[in-house]
C-alpha cells in the first residue's frame, strides 16, 4: 500500500502538533462526516489498528479489519477547508482531512464501496 500526505495535510498536521500535541492518522471503515475515512486523533491507536508508515514524521494507521481491502491502493491524504463538523482533531482549526485514490485503482475502490452497501 502506498500512502502519501500532500502539503496541505502536512500543514494541518503541523498546526495540530504545535497547538494540541502529536496527531495520529487513522484510516477507518467509513467517516462519520462526509465519509472521509481518515480520522485524526491525539492518542495512539489501540491494538485494533496496524501502523502503516511514518510519512513526514506523522504516523499513519489503518484498522485491522479493512487492511486487506486497501493493500493494493495508492492513497493520498489531503486537507480541505472544513466541510462539516467532526470529532477529528483538525476540525478545531477549520480543516478536514480526506482521502483520494489514484485512477489506476478504480477496481479496488469499487470493491470497497460495494463492501459497505
Amino acid at each position: 500500500m502506498n500512502v502519501q500526505l500532500d502539503e496541505s495535510a502536512k500543514k494541518v498536521l503541523e498546526l495540530i502538533r504545535k497547538n494540541r500535541g502529536e496527531p495520529y492518522l487513522t484510516i477507518v471503515e467509513d467517516g462519520c462526516c462526509q465519509f472521509s475515512n481518515v480520522f485524526v486523533r491525539l492518542d495512539e491507536p489501540d491494538a485494533n489498528f496496524v501502523k502503516l508508515k511514518d510519512e513526514g514524521g506523522y504516523r499513519i494507521y489503518i484498522r485491522n479489519n479493512i487492511l486487506p481491502f486497501y493493500k493494493s491502493l495508492k492513497i493520498n491524504i489531503h486537507a480541505l477547508e472544513r466541510v462539516d463538523d467532526s470529532f477529528s482533531a483538525e476540525t478545531e482549526f477549520g480543516y478536514k482531512l480526506t482521502i483520494s485514490y489514484s485512477q489506476s485503482n478504480t477496481q479496488e475502490t469499487s470493491k470497497l464501496r460495494n463492501m459497505y452497501k
